[in-house]
């Protein structure tokens, strides 16, 4: 009897093993018992599914050689759906490559679709638009490389909450997991992924929640980017929103340098940091200090730095350092003989730090980054001289090491460094009279500091403390008197100059005496001596052409106005009033008359009275300047009356040649009546 079980348990046991092996499409339904084809397929089609019974809920195909499914794999060749029911259909371990669209667009109620273990490369557009009750989609090891937008895009999957896709070839990561409210499980391990992108346009909204678990574990992830958040949410903060998104970012081989600074900086200063969540557990790969470190509570912040190859002299190392908004520029023992004339760019509000030790370079010059040097290094160089205006544009110097060099002396412009931050031993200073500066300057230092009893040798003989050396111990009133003398010649050729250019521009000397002296010489008209004058200045001007209205009323008013009072017909004549009688007592009560000649002006009716008008009142006693506004007047002054007017009476223009608009504004108002401070008044236009 045992030995005749054990036969009967074996034989039961190869049946069912060959019953098992040999099941190649199976369908059932929840009241009807499993329906298999013992064969195996490589294609669907009617005949082949005629065993499963139309209302099945369950089909399998699964461990067949299937190469693709088209949209007859589950249709008759009427047409007509095969299926009605079907909530699960099971094509694992296949050789699916390609899907025709509209294939599933009979399962309306499929909420199960398991295509995992196949050769998929593409999920195209339009796939799975049909399946609207669809739950689970496993996708996963495939060789998928290429998701269109559309395939989780708005109003599509909208019953979707698990995607398994791990283990496919997918090298960027689309916020597919967020468009679909109701995902629960996005898996994404053991691709490719080593980028963030956005071509479905997606933006990360705080008033809608997300479930989604995103697993981005095992992938190619290495450099890390702000903006593969920001590109989300803008304005977000990215330490806080890489919380929001769920997001497993671990297992990946992630480069600790300068990009990852901001997010873990930021991170390690808000309350997440003492909430240790396992997803943020990204270890370092690289570099090999910061091996295995967990990325985001890395404490030592100043190593996040990255090598900058643009722009970086040959031979150094030039790093970022965002933790102190430094980039070091290292050329230490680099054989230089010159400081470069170019480093890497800046981002904003960093500055250099430049090591240029033990190389041979004899002078510092200036160069055009002078002024973003925090720190710079030239020790045991072979100094000997340091250009004053090198020095001089180093505004945000903070420390300069020069010790061991060859200077015998250093530029007046070392002051704006304090003493305590500079290293000047070891050098060969000499005690002259240009260095004496150096005793004040060194006093104000520390008691304590280092290098306080430097000493200078005079006369190759002596050596005094530079702290103690001061003129009258070098005797330095011969250089004193030398100087003198030098500022004295200086003075005479300016002063020489000055009278040469007086006798040849007379007029233009004594409106320059009157722009920045205020003096003006007594060649003043009678007119400024009459009593009841009204107004200091009448313009008149061709009012109907608008450029030259806007110049007289927006800017020769504003130059002129703030110091006297100026009539402007079209602006200041009351209006109802005989225009002919208000202009002849107007003209009579102002001391100038600015007449404005443009290339219309002597067709102007109101013109040509006033002209005239002005005339009479004239009689060349200064009363009238002509402003020359436009050039083509220049034939109208060449013929009478207009030559007869202009004669010995002061013309200016504020354009054409150069010899004309120069010093206009000074010219006009060294002519106008001279206003005392006390009795100036300042009139507004109304």
């Amino acid at each position: 009897m045992p030995v005749g079980g054990s036969v009967y348990r074996c034989l039961w046991l190869l049946l069912a093993y060959t019953h098992l092996s040999f099941c190649w499409l199976k369908c059932n339904n929840e009241d009807q018992p499993t329906h298999t084809l013992n064969q195996t397929l490589s294609f669907l089609n009617e005949t082949l599914l005629d065993i499963c019974r139309p209302g099945a809920y369950n089909l399998s195909a699964a461990d067949n050689t299937i190469r693709s499914l088209t949209e007859m794999s589950f249709k008759k060749n009427s047409g007509l759906c095969v299926f009605y029911n079907l909530k699960g259909l099971y094509l694992t371990n296949n050789n699916i490559d390609s899907i025709d669209d509209g294939t599933f667009s009979c399962f309306r109620r499929l909420k199960t679709l398991d295509l995992s273990y196949n050769n998929m490369v593409t999920l195209p557009h339009g796939i799975f638009d049909d399946l609207y009750y669809l739950d689970v989609l496993d996708l996963s090891y495939n060789s998928i490389q290429d998701i269109d937008s559309s395939v989780f895009g708005h109003n599509k999957l909208i019953s979707l909450t698990e995607v398994y896709l791990q283990s496919n070839k997918l090298h960027t990561f689309e916020p597919w997991a967020y468009v679909l409210q109701k995902i629960v499980i996005f898996d994404l391990q053991n691709n490719s992924i080593s980028n963030f992108s956005n071509t479905i346009g997606w933006k990360f909204d705080l008033t809608e929640s997300s479930l989604a678990m995103v697993n981005l574990r095992d992938n190619k992830m290495t450099d890390w980017r702000d903006d593969f958040l920001l590109q989300y949410h803008p304005s977000g903060d990215v330490a806080v929103d890489i919380q929001s998104y769920k997001i497993d970012f671990r297992n990946n081989p992630w480069n600790c340098d300068c990009h990852v600074h901001n997010i873990v900086s930021k991170f390690q200063s808000s309350f997440y940091m003492h909430v240790r969540g396992e997803l943020l557990q990204m270890k370092c790969k690289t570099p090999y200090q910061l091996y295995n470190e967990d990325m985001m509570y890395i404490p030592r912040l100043k190593e996040l730095v990255c090598n900058i190859t643009t722009d970086c002299p040959e031979s150094c190392l030039c790093q970022k350092q965002p933790e102190n908004q430094i980039l070091i520029v290292d050329c230490s023992r680099r054989g230089f003989r010159s400081l470069p004339l170019q480093l890497p760019p800046l981002s904003p509000n960093y500055t250099y730090v430049l090591n240029f030790s033990y190389n041979s370079i004899a002078q510092v010059t200036k160069r055009s980054y002078m002024h973003a040097i925090q720190i710079l290094d030239m020790q045991g160089n072979s100094l000997q001289e340091i250009e004053l205006l090198a020095i001089s544009e180093t505004r945000n110097l903070k420390f300069i090491d020069l010790k061991n060099n060859y200077l015998k002396s250093i530029p007046n412009t070392m002051q704006k460094i304090v003493f305590e931050k500079t290293d000047l031993g070891n050098n060969p200073f000499v005690c002259s009279c240009d260095m004496t500066w150096m005793a004040e300057w060194i006093k104000r230092s520390p008691v304590d500091t280092r290098g306080r009893d430097m000493k200078c040798t005079f006369e190759e003989e002596e050596q005094f403390a530079i702290m103690q050396v001061t003129n009258s111990l070098l005797d330095c009133s011969y250089d004193l008197v030398i100087g003198l003398a030098v500022g004295f010649g200086v003075l005479l050729v300016v002063v020489v100059v000055i009278v040469v250019w007086a006798k040849q521009c007379p007029y233009e000397t004594k409106v320059l005496l009157y722009r920045f002296f205020g003096f003006h010489p007594r060649d003043r008209y009678i007119v400024d001596k009459e009593v009841g004058t009204e107004s200091d200045i009448y313009v008149s001007f061709d009012d109907e052409n608008i450029h030259i209205r806007q110049w007289v009323l927006m800017k020769l008013a504003a130059k002129l106005e703030p110091t006297y009072k100026m009539f402007i017909p079209i602006r200041d004549l009351p209006v109802g009033n005989d225009r002919a009688e208000e202009t002849i007592t107007h003209l009579e009560r102002s001391k100038r008359i600015i007449i404005v000649l443009s290339d219309r002006y002597d067709k102007h009716e109101w013109c040509a009275f006033e002209c005239q008008r002005a005339e009479i009142l004239d009689f060349n006693e200064g009363r009238i300047i002509y402003i020359k506004y436009h050039d083509s007047v220049a034939e109208l002054l060449n013929e009478e009356p207009w030559r007869s007017r202009v004669k010995n009476r002061k013309m200016f223009s504020p354009g054409g040649m150069k010899s004309e608009k120069r010093l206009f504004w000074d010219k006009l108002k060294y002519e106008l009546p001279i206003v005392l401070k006390k009795d100036r008044n300042y009139y507004c236009a109304v």
